[in-house]
């Protein structure tokens, strides 16, 4: 949960260097905030945008890279905080505090009400008056006074509204911090968010250490000379046994090995942006589902006889753009043309299969496209126009990662007459991934 005017960082990894990487920030109305392209973090492939929101209500983030394939999208709740308005409240001349200071003491109540209110009403509104006032010194009582120490228990026993917010504060704001902080702990039903944040802490401090002053990779850079030994050796030896554009290339990376100290800080404010992204991130990447379609390339010419031959078809590469969910076989062709002299079709039903080209036929693969008896039909010496078929078989099972390559073939490809032939034959699996 985000704040009005807290700025807002999204970091992606697209996976690919030197993209552009355009964006759109929504506001909670879904107007258009805020346009542009991302920046690239060094030439990591992740890019990085910031947006600062000034109302409360949900925002929206989203970029893409076309070309990559790549959409990437999120929602941003915003609200107005109101801790600091009980606060003030609270706080000596607030509403709540001058409510309670009207209130008379406690002698007072029993004196005035013993002499007055029962003369004056009867038993019955007595009775109830007298209930109202009890109800209200005893929520004094579970509410508090402001100088009430501040506390910080986990199960809150005795303690009042006014010491749980003190203790509230002293954790979020005040310099006293937590007052036990808890020992590390996975996330799970009953873990607090101090036991989360000791084990995030715990898992990423290495980083700070191995950069910290005696650390091995501070190490490694204070080994290299100072700039000033680079000057002069440089100046006196490199330019002459070299040419002086090997030298400036050499002078930029030794310039930029010197550098990289001084942006571990930025690594490190990154790394800690990302952990805390991703974990608001990781329960919503469900919702974003992608569908992309990807093609192999075109085979002019595919002869089918009266012969059950295995009839391989091009390849299909996959990149590597997330997880995938769900995948479908797709063949097309342009035309089909019949030289058999006879009415021609496929001859009884036939399988297109597919695996990974690291699998083995027979073996790792599995039916994509169920082929009817007659498909494809054909009139005598006749051309038809070809067809696209999606495959209804969902093949996740053996289309499992992205990242890979995926060989096709028709099994047992035969048809009643020699011969069948289809032209720009292409196949493609639609892919749907987060």
């Amino acid at each position: 949960m985000f704040s009005v005017d807290e700025l807002i960082t999204i970091n992606v990894y697209v996976g690919t260097s030197a993209q552009t990487v355009p964006y759109v920030v929504y506001d909670e109305a879904n107007g258009s905030f805020d346009t542009g392209n991302m920046a690239e973090i060094g030439s990591t492939g992740i890019y990085t945008q910031d947006f600062t929101p000034d109302a409360a209500g949900y925002w929206t983030f989203a970029c893409s890279v076309v070309a990559l394939g790549f959409r990437y999208g999120a929602m941003y709740p915003v609200e107005v905080g109101d801790i600091d308005q009980l606060l003030n409240d609270w706080e000596d001349g607030g509403r709540l505090d001058l409510i309670l200071d009207g209130r008379a003491p406690a002698g007072e109540y029993d004196t005035e009400l013993d002499a007055n209110m029962s003369t004056r009403a009867p038993s019955g509104e007595y009775d109830t008056e007298m209930a109202y006032i009890t109800a209200a010194v005893a929520l004094a009582s579970v509410l508090g006074a402001l100088d009430d120490a501040a506390a910080q228990d986990g199960d809150a026993t005795d303690k009042t509204v006014q010491s749980l917010v003190k203790g509230l504060h002293d954790v979020l704001w005040d310099a006293d911090g937590i007052a036990a902080f808890p020992e590390p702990a996975a996330p799970a039903n009953g873990v607090s968010f101090a036991e989360v944040l000791h084990a995030i802490y715990d898992d990423t401090d290495i980083l700070q250490s191995e950069w910290a002053d005696g650390g091995r990779l501070d190490n490694l850079i204070d080994a290299l000379a100072p700039a000033s030994e680079y000057d002069t050796q440089l100046d006196a030896n490199m330019s002459t046994r070299a040419p002086a554009s090997e030298y400036d290339t050499e002078m930029g990376y030794l310039t930029e090995l010197v550098a990289t100290e001084a942006k571990q800080d930025t690594m490190d404010t990154n790394v800690d942006s990302v952990l805390e992204d991703t974990a608001a991130m990781q329960p919503r990447l469900a919702n974003f589902v992608n569908k992309t379609t990807f093609w192999s390339a075109i085979d002019d010419v595919v002869t089918a006889d009266a012969s059950a031959v295995d009839t391989p078809l091009p390849d299909i590469v996959v990149p590597d753009l997330g997880t995938l969910v769900r995948a479908y076989l797709v063949f097309t062709c342009a035309k089909i043309v019949d030289t058999s002299g006879s009415p021609n079709a496929v001859n009884v039903a036939q399988n297109i299969r597919i695996k990974t080209d690291a699998g083995a036929w027979g073996a790792d693969d599995i039916a994509a496209i169920a082929v009817p008896d007659n498909a494809l039909y054909t009139a005598a010496d006749e051309t038809r126009p070809g067809v696209c078929w999606i495959g209804s078989i969902e093949l996740s099972s053996e289309v499992a990662t992205m990242n890979d390559t995926y060989e096709v073939r028709w099994e047992d490809m035969d048809v009643d007459g020699a011969s069948l032939t289809l032209y720009d034959v292409q196949v493609g699996l639609i892919v749907e991934w987060y």
